[in-house]
């Protein structure tokens, strides 16, 4: 058979072929065989909130060690914002715009609860020398130390500056989490 033989065998058998048995052959067995379009399971926001929550926990140690260095990092508000969004689709199952902007403010929240314990932090590992005073006497007395060293607008500053760079890190993170999301 030479290849002209092949071409109109092959034209043929398309040709004997009817639409009827083209519809047919389509509908029968598509799940079987090509599987359902996959749907994304809704969000569970109660869930999402907890894993956000610990996600960004991760992201507030980074801040912590960062700032301990003597740095203040939109590295470390960026990877609060990023580990807070994993934790809300890992307990969240899946990530919606609702579950965007929920992790969005934890995600703000986080930056001053890290900027706190990087300040509670510091506080603690100059006065334990002097003082016998736990770390959790040392969080719980934080806002009046920071008053009596008048250390407000330096607290405040930092605080500025962190959420400053956060967002510069963050906000195309957040722009395109919100766009994908369904």
């Amino acid at each position: 058979m030479n290849t002209e033989e092949i071409k109109e065998t092959t034209e043929e058998n398309v040709n004997d072929v009817t639409n009827s048995d083209v519809e047919e052959s389509y509908n029968q067995n598509d799940e079987s065989r090509y599987g359902t379009p996959e749907m994304k399971e809704p969000s569970n926001p109660i869930t999402g909130i907890v894993g956000a929550v610990i996600g960004s926990l991760l992201g507030v140690a980074l801040w912590i060690i960062i700032y301990h260095l003597g740095y203040i990092a939109s590295l470390a508000g960026l990877a609060i914002i990023i580990c807070a969004f994993k934790g809300y689709e890992i307990l969240g199952r899946s990530l919606d715009k609702k579950g965007v902007i929920i992790t969005s403010v934890i995600a703000l929240v986080m930056v001053f609860v890290a900027n706190h314990m990087a300040w509670t932090v510091e506080c603690y590992l100059e006065i334990k020398d002097y003082f016998e005073v736990s770390f959790n006497e040392t969080l719980k007395w934080m806002p009046d130390l920071i008053k009596e060293a008048d250390a407000v607008k330096e607290y405040i500053s930092d605080l500025g500056f962190g959420y400053l760079l956060t967002l510069i890190g963050g906000v195309s993170t957040i722009v395109s989490k919100f766009k994908q999301a369904k």
